[in-house]
């Protein structure tokens, strides 16, 4: 049987079988079989979660206990997220915007406390200071981040879950 014979045939009546190594794909000079290269990509993604998580830093963590788009069905356009520490909660109205979403948050109990915007990077990408509890931050883009509190009115440095804007 020719090569060009072997080709008209449905892949799996191809000489090779089955075998995905024997369906490899070349790229980038590699030869990667068929599905693997999503679990490279999921491998990828993995990678940068697990790297998201240990960039915790010295803050404790606030837990998200309520997320209005899970729990409640609300739209992702405009939803309620609540985040507890046993030294405070961290309510966030997420106001889901074109390029970026408005973030509109208070802290319980009431404090002045710097806040920061964190990206999964570690950078931070822009910081306000909470007064009486209130603070909002404007065009957050869309993606996974934290927010950070500082230390203020006998409460440690407190850090959220990440969360998707």
């Amino acid at each position: 049987m020719s090569k060009s014979d072997d080709q008209s045939k449905p892949p799996e009546a191809r000489s090779g079988g089955s075998d995905p190594a024997s369906q490899a794909a070349p790229t980038g000079g590699r030869q990667i079989p068929p599905g693997l290269g999503d679990a490279l990509v999921l491998g990828e993604a993995l990678s940068s979660t697990q790297d998201m998580f240990r960039r915790r830093s010295s803050s404790e963590l606030a837990e998200i206990v309520h997320d209005s788009l899970i729990d409640d069905g609300q739209s992702a356009s405009d939803h309620h997220l609540v985040f507890e520490h046993t030294a405070l909660v961290i309510h966030v109205q997420v106001c889901r915007l074109g390029d970026g979403s408005d973030l509109i948050g208070m802290l319980t109990p009431p404090c002045d406390a710097d806040v920061d915007v964190l990206l999964a990077s570690g950078a931070v990408h822009e910081s306000t200071r909470a007064k009486e509890g209130g603070f909002s931050f404007s065009g957050v883009p869309h993606r996974v981040i934290r927010l950070a509190v500082g230390a203020s009115d006998g409460v440690p440095p407190i850090g959220t879950d990440w969360f998707r804007v």
